[in-house]
């Protein structure tokens, strides 16, 4: 991109900000609507969203439906070191507002989830791009709570193992044929399901969460500088599609 990151997630805060109630409302029942459609997200039983601000994707929708399903869901609370950790949520957990006015569960003594037991992690993000580059609001909160994705064994990202995830043309026929296929091509399937067991000997294998950044349309830019720092992500969706990275 000829753009900074500074600029670039300046200009799309920009965009994002300037959509109406309804336009926001609309997208995010139409992101919810297609992960809760994906084989992962049935398969998944312990979901972190996050509480929307300044125009995110509202993951309201999605809550709904994963409460009705019986799935466990968990909120991101800030640490003084700048690390996430995982409380459990349900509509009568108590919250109040953390230092940036996001509010988070108020139970300080309630035991938080080991980011390595979620099965699927809801990120907000600025920007994206078709490598799973993210570009987040700079703080940096998700890339070092989950740095230790990029040290894992290859067996627990699930890189080789086998399986397909999120076959979109079947989960959308509708959207997969005719004029809409031959406009925007064929969905991406990406072999990246997890294992249960390592190699040697039947050690269960830490299972890693599925990082996914929920996202307008015009979030999907050509291409994002990748810092040292960064964590891919696995996918992608918006309202429109369902984009899968390999790792």
């Amino acid at each position: 991109m000829s753009l900074s990151r500074q600029a670039l997630r300046r200009a799309l805060r920009q965009r994002r900000s300037a959509l109406t109630p309804t336009e926001r409302a609309r997208a995010a029942e139409r992101i919810a609507r297609r992960l809760m459609l994906s084989p992962h997200y049935r398969r998944s039983r312990r979901i972190a969203v996050y509480l929307a601000v300044g125009g995110e994707i509202d993951c309201a929708p999605l809550i709904r439906h994963a409460l009705r399903a019986g799935k466990r869901l968990y909120l991101p609370h800030v640490l003084p070191n700048g690390l996430l950790r995982f409380l459990r949520w349900t509509p009568s957990t108590p919250m109040r507002n953390n230092r940036f006015g996001i509010p988070e569960p108020a139970t300080p003594g309630a035991p938080p989830l080991a980011p390595q037991r979620l099965d699927l992690v809801c990120l907000p993000l600025v920007g994206f791009d078709s490598r799973g580059n993210r570009l987040g609001m700079g703080g940096g909160y998700y890339d070092r709570s989950f740095a230790w994705i990029k040290r894992a064994p290859k067996r627990m990202q699930g890189l080789d193992a086998p399986g397909q995830w999120w076959p979109v043309a079947a989960l959308f026929p509708e959207e997969n044929s005719g004029s809409r296929r031959r406009k925007m091509g064929t969905w991406p399937t990406v072999s990246v399901d997890a294992v249960d067991f390592v190699q040697t000997g039947q050690t269960p294998a830490p299972r890693r969460p599925r990082l996914i950044g929920l996202a307008y349309d015009f979030q999907h830019v050509p291409r994002l500088h990748r810092a040292h720092w960064d964590v891919a992500l696995d996918g992608a969706v918006t309202p429109t599609r369902i984009y899968a990275f390999k790792r």
